[in-house]
């Protein structure tokens, strides 16, 4: 696995850091090296690392995944899987609140705006790291006590668009704001997170009906019901995100019985077909 390519854009490393830069090197170094007339091999997937900050914000997330997929490409490798394979959110000035800050709220509504990046982005399959509650990467869990925290609500939010099956269209405009959406016939939800220190307004454009807005953010750890919503703005927290499902209540949805057309990345475990809309 490569252990990130953080060079690619980030000017300082990329002049300061020979240590940074060998990944980089070392990554098209391989390529070219499986595709040599006397060293040809096959190579199913290329996995890769990042973890991400508010200097190093959740978009990072495709900018590297869009340098692995053309750098395989132009090696040959076009149908090599893209899998990012270790993955988190730091933010704190000692390795100590960091790992605490994981468990927070702040550190759920990265992973869910981590969720919205890599649903656009050209990523076949995705691992957070860590899940082991005795791990000090584990962000889902307390230990001891095994309690979900507000990150696990991430998954848990991510998990209700996976089950309707098909990916739509969401964008979202705003600085810190990213959001996703899925549908399955009158079942629809979208999921929109703020990793700004404000909170923001949006005003969605969701095609009429009434929806439920489930949120966490400082005050609420866990998906909390916050009413109803059919029209005009809607509030997204600091540091935190929102869930708004329609047709459906929070764990209602069964899971579809086909393949998602287009797979939410990093929970249905499929790998996303070339050529479909990403």
């Amino acid at each position: 696995a490569g252990c990130g390519f953080y060079t690619v854009d980030d000017a300082k490393r990329r002049e300061e850091s020979a240590f940074y830069r060998s990944f980089v090197t070392w990554f098209e170094d391989f390529c070219r090296y499986v595709q040599a007339p006397g060293t040809k091999a096959p190579l199913d997937f290329f996995s890769w690392h990042l973890y991400v900050s508010p200097e190093w914000p959740v978009d990072r997330i495709a900018t590297h995944a869009e340098y692995v997929r053309k750098t395989l490409g132009a090696a040959g490798l076009k149908e090599t899987e893209n899998i990012f394979n270790e993955w988190n959110v730091f933010r704190g000035a000692r390795k100590e609140d960091q790992f605490e800050m994981c468990k927070t709220h702040v550190g759920g509504a990265n992973v869910a705006a981590a969720f919205c990046v890599m649903q656009k982005s050209s990523i076949d399959k995705a691992m957070y790291y860590d899940a082991c509650p005795t791990r000090a990467y584990c962000g889902l869990f307390t230990f001891p006590g095994h309690r979900t925290t507000p990150c696990y609500e991430a998954f848990r939010a991510w998990n209700e668009l996976a089950k309707l099956g098909t990916a739509c269209k969401a964008t979202c405009d705003g600085k810190g704001l990213y959001a996703a959406a899925a549908k399955n016939g009158e079942r629809r939800a979208f999921l929109v997170a703020n990793v700004g220190n404000d909170a923001a307004s949006i005003t969605p454009n969701a095609g009429g009906g009434v929806f439920r807005i489930y949120r966490v953010d400082v005050d609420h750890p866990k998906l909390s019901d916050c009413g109803e919503w059919s029209s005009g703005a809607i509030s997204i927290p600091a540091n935190g995100f929102a869930l708004v499902l329609s047709g459906f209540a929070l764990g209602d949805a069964p899971a579809t019985d086909h393949a998602p057309s287009q797979p939410v990345n990093g929970l249905d475990g499929s790998p996303r077909s070339r050529g479909t809309g990403r």
